[in-house]
Parts: structure tokens; sequence; C-alpha cells
């Protein structure tokens, strides 16, 4: 639902307390807060929302992302066909991820990523760990029946 900040806008307190508590539940009222100062805070918010920029989702589509700076507890991954990997080496059966902690699951592995400064992919892992970090991603899902994402690799195995 479109704000507008326009003087002829027409919004009751009720109507823009109950928005912002449905774009932030966090959010409280002051006692006595103006309707202008309330209102102010709701096209705040709905601008914000609207200022994110969208990432892939496991289905290939375009989802919608939270703003860059999320909270310490708060973890991005992306999610990637195991199609993205060279195939399995022998035992253990995974890609070589470098020196970095994985795990795996039953269709595929998890990779936690390390900061940039902290960490040298394999080559063929680049692209992956820079896309990853381009989107804040501190995980990354390869899943049999996640999505190929155009303009990374592909390996048939």
């Amino acid at each position: 639902m479109p704000i507008s900040s326009a003087p002829d806008a027409t919004i009751t307190r009720t109507e823009a307390l109950a928005l912002i508590r449905a774009l932030d539940p966090g959010w409280h009222d002051a006692e006595g807060d103006a309707i202008s100062s309330i209102v102010a805070s709701a096209v705040a918010i709905v601008e914000r929302i609207e200022s994110v920029e969208p990432v892939f989702s496991m289905d290939g589509e375009k989802a919608p992302t939270p703003p860059p700076k999320s909270p310490d507890f708060v973890t991005r991954t992306l999610d990637l066909s195991n199609s993205h990997t060279p195939p399995p080496g022998s035992p253990p059966l995974r890609p070589d991820f470098g020196d970095v902690r994985t795990t795996d699951h039953e269709y595929g592995w998890i990779v936690f990523l390390p900061p940039k400064e902290h960490y040298e992919p394999p080559d063929w892992f680049k692209p992956v760990v820079d896309l990853a970090h381009q989107h804040g991603c501190t995980l990354v899902l390869f899943d049999r029946d996640a999505a190929c994402i155009d303009g990374l690799k592909t390996y048939n195995w």
C-alpha cells in the first residue's frame, strides 16, 4: 500500500499505528505522539522496504532481501544447485571448498563462509563466494533441488 507524504494524504492515527505495527512489530509509539510523527515513521518504514534490492530465491525467482546490515543473530544463505559444484572426488565425497567449515546433508552441502579477508577459496568456488558476499550471505547451501543461477558455471556429473 503506497503512502504519500504529500499534505493532502489522509490517514488516521489508528490506521498509521496499525500500519507501523504490521511493518515493524518491534516499534512502540510514545503516548501522545503527534499524527505527523507517526505518519513520518510509517513513510520511513515503507521507503526502507521499497528500497531493498532483490536476490535469487531457491526457485530462481527474484525475492526481496532485508536491508544489507542485519542483526548479528540473522544469517543469510545463498541457495544453489549442486550443479554449480564440480564432481566430488574420492572419499569424502564432496567438492573441495578449501579451508572452511562444511557439513554434508542428505542432498548436498552447507558451506560456512568466513569474511573475504580470512579465506582464499579454490578457483571454481570464487564466483560463488563473491556472489554470496555481494548479498551478505554467510552460508552457501548446495542442494539437488535448488535453482541454477545464470552467470555461475555448471558442471555435468
